[in-house]
């Protein structure tokens, strides 16, 4: 059963006076008997009564005759309406089964209910709302019977005298002897509306259980997607490494081969340019042979001879000349063709 905690007690004893009064008066309304007969006495909602205004009072019909409220709970009445209307419904759907004196308690104790637990027994009002009602109240009555029990306890203890630990002592064991009467009334109370409590609390730890299953579900799918993300993301950054590998395999390869190609061209020309060289080298030295072939021969005309030689002489300058000029054409059209070769390489 569900209860509601009781409200801090007031440390001034006018308060604390004034509200044992109270809880006194609500234990007796909310007596198992007398409760549970008052409930079933109360009519249907459809029931009509007549009210009569006589003097200063209102009078109504009971099982003894007609009676007339006083005045001072009459301005009483009128003074609040909410929880008068509430009461004057009460005492209205009573007034023919109750007496005079049990309508006057009825009354009475019902106002005391109400500034205790705030909240008003209304006609209609279904047994399982009451049964909240009644259970609230007598945890509250148990709770503050227990602070109680404490406080004489601890004021007999402590005292010097013997007098007021006698005192103490008796206000504790009739404070005790209350808190078990209401300790019992509550276990009675809440082995009788037990099942209806349990099958609410099976129903909130149902639907607690549909919801922590809810909330698993949801969970293990988002665990599920991010685990599909992160496998994405790893495959993804392997690929990347592996491409990131490759191209730098391949510019290697592509560099070797660009230091070979260029190497090797290099050789190549290297190697041309001395054949050329040699060629040149030769003719200069069959020049050479010539010349002293002519100096040593026994021409018998010196015009001749040197007109040979002069011959000699400008032959070999012109084929120089045009061995340079020849070298000097090829060498731009070597270098540009090892230029282009080595950006093609590049390219690919």
């Amino acid at each position: 059963m569900r209860s509601v905690e009781a409200a801090p007690t007031n440390s001034r004893q006018d308060s604390s006076r004034k509200d044992a009064d109270i809880l006194d008066a609500a234990d007796d309304i909310l007596d198992q008997d007398d409760f549970d007969a008052t409930i079933a006495e109360l009519p249907d909602q459809d029931d009509t009564f007549s009210e009569i205004t006589d003097g200063p009072g209102i009078t109504y019909d009971t099982a003894d005759g007609p009676w007339v409220m006083p005045e001072a709970y009459s301005q009483e009445k009128s003074q609040d309406t909410t929880e008068d209307t509430q009461e004057s419904d009460i005492i209205r759907h009573s007034r023919t089964k109750l007496s005079k004196s049990q309508a006057l308690r009825q009354w009475t104790s019902q106002k005391a209910f109400n500034r205790v637990s705030n909240v008003a027994i209304l006609k209609g009002e279904v047994e399982h709302g009451i049964a909240n009602i009644k259970g609230e109240y007598l945890s509250r009555k148990q709770k503050t019977e227990e602070k109680k029990l404490h406080k004489y306890q601890r004021k007999a203890n402590s005292t010097m005298f013997e007098f007021r630990r006698a005192k103490f002592a008796r206000k504790a064991r009739w404070a005790k002897n209350r808190l078990n009467d209401t300790s019992t009334k509550l276990s009675r109370h809440n082995q009788i509306f037990g099942e209806v409590v349990a099958e609410e609390n099976g129903n909130q730890i149902k639907k607690r259980g549909e919801e922590y299953q809810n909330h698993k579900k949801r969970h293990i799918e988002r665990l599920r997607h991010l685990e599909e993300k992160r496998s994405k993301l790893l495959e993804r950054r392997i690929l990347a490494n592996e491409r990131k590998k490759l191209r730098g395999q391949k510019n290697k390869i592509k560099k070797e081969h660009m230091s070979n190609y260029q190497k090797d061209l290099r050789v190549q020309l290297k190697k041309d340019l001395d054949h050329r060289m040699k060629k040149i080298v030769d003719k200069i030295e069959k020049s050479d042979r010539r010349w002293n072939w002519l100096k040593d021969d026994n021409h018998t005309s010196e015009e001749a001879s040197i007109s040979a030689l002069d011959q000699a002489v400008n032959q070999l300058s012109s084929e120089g000349n045009a061995q340079k000029s020849r070298v000097n054409e090829i060498l731009p059209q070597l270098r540009d063709a090892v230029d282009d070769e080595i950006k093609k390489e590049q390219h690919k």
